[in-house]
């Protein structure tokens, strides 16, 4: 578990939520990515983080296959080009989580893939390898964001909301847990009572759980091949306002391609 601040002196910004991209296998949707991309460079307000398996990882112990797929070193090279991922501004970045993908090659190898992307970006100091918490401090208010890439199965929505669910009772009281994995974009939002020990009081917390979806095509896939439910390619993009004198802070979610 890891914690970061990310201060940043605005009244409100925006966060695009890359995850499951799963880039290096031929259902990689790089037209959408390069959307998003383009959008992140192109807005000052516009920040990003990725909640994993942003490449696919394909081994010969692996489910993906490694005759479709690139290495991946290719995958890494590939992901962090000028094309992609290497266009953004670092200072963009908030924070980066390791996938189950990337995993495949830490527990082959030893080494992850997600940690050689974190530093081929230079934002290694904001890789997490499995749980992170980031404050996201604007001019006037925090939102404090679990992360996790996600785990587990469940072929339901029911099965992947009990999932994000599972997320937001490791750290309670935060304003926002976001998962990925299950590539199905979905939020919902949750009350619940936190004891604030500091001022002897109980504070009705509302937490805001985010899917950040896929951009991992279906057709001739591995989940087409298992009779696996579809799933939408889109991303999550989250608007952060400031409280002012008439509004508390603001929290809306939106999914894009």
């Amino acid at each position: 578990m890891k914690y970061l601040d990310a201060k940043i002196d605005k009244e409100k910004i925006e966060v695009v939520c890359f995850s499951d991209w799963h880039a290096g296998s031929k259902n990689f949707d790089e037209k959408a990515a390069l959307k998003l991309i383009e959008y992140v460079n192109n807005n000052d307000n516009v920040y990003c983080l990725s909640a994993g398996d942003l490449t696919n990882c394909a081994t010969k112990n692996s489910k993906s296959d490694v005759y479709t797929s690139m290495n991946p070193a290719e995958e890494i090279e590939y992901v962090c080009s000028k094309k992609l991922l290497g266009s953004i501004d670092k200072d963009k970045w908030l924070i980066m989580v390791s996938g189950n993908h990337g995993n495949r090659t830490t527990r082959e190898v030893g080494i992850s893939t997600d940690r050689l992307i974190a530093k081929e970006l230079g934002v290694a100091d904001k890789f997490v390898d499995h749980l992170g918490l980031v404050n996201i401090r604007l001019s006037q208010n925090s939102f404090y964001t679990t992360i996790h890439h996600g785990a587990g199965g469940g072929g339901t929505f029911g099965a992947k909301a009990n999932s994000l669910d599972k997320l937001s009772n490791i750290i309670a009281g935060s304003d926002i847990c976001i998962q990925g994995h299950t590539h199905a974009p979905m939020f919902f939002l949750k009350q619940q009572y936190v004891l604030d020990k500091k001022h002897c009081r109980i504070i009705d917390q509302i937490t805001y759980l985010v899917n950040s979806g896929t951009l991992h095509t279906y057709d001739n896939s591995y989940a087409e091949e298992k009779m696996l439910k579809p799933s939408c390619c889109k991303q999550a993009i989250i608007t952060l306002t400031s409280a002012n004198n008439t509004f508390k802070k603001k929290i809306s979610i939106r999914y894009e391609i």
